[in-house]
């Protein structure tokens, strides 16, 4: 009882804060209008003669292009996927194992209990015995 008193007290507590919200929406006042800025000169200008250059030099020297081929995978990259892959696997193999252990300690209790149930069956049934013979 005492801990269903404190269970009660303990949700009105979190759930005052709830009554005490806000609106879901801000109220509407009016759209902000940002001014374009202006650019001047140069600035609107875009200088297309360099793009073209890097074009000519990117064909002219294909040995480049296969430097930024892919890299094989480092150290680092193949111990970063084993740890991404293999944790996972880790603790579900931890998990399975505490539940495997577990269940066969109850399992030998249970053939325990059986057992004395079993022995105690027999006991009775050769009391029944005894008493048929001798009536």
């Amino acid at each position: 009882m005492p801990a269903q008193i404190f269970l009660f007290g303990f949700l009105v507590l979190i759930s005052s804060p709830s009554f005490a919200r806000g609106p879901a929406v801000e109220d509407f006042v009016g759209i902000e209008v940002e001014e374009p800025t202006n650019l001047h000169g140069a600035e609107l200008l875009y200088n297309l003669e360099q793009d073209v250059t890097l074009i000519t030099q990117t064909e002219k020297t294909p040995e480049k292009l296969s430097s930024l081929e892919a890299k094989p995978w480092t150290s680092s990259a193949v111990f970063a996927l084993v740890t991404l892959l293999g944790l996972p696997l880790l603790i579900w193999s931890l998990i399975m194992n505490y539940f495997r252990k577990k269940a066969q300690a109850e399992s030998a209790a249970n053939i325990e209990v059986l057992e004395n149930y079993r022995k105690q069956k027999t006991a009775q049934q050769e009391s029944i015995e005894e008493k048929r013979k001798v009536s």
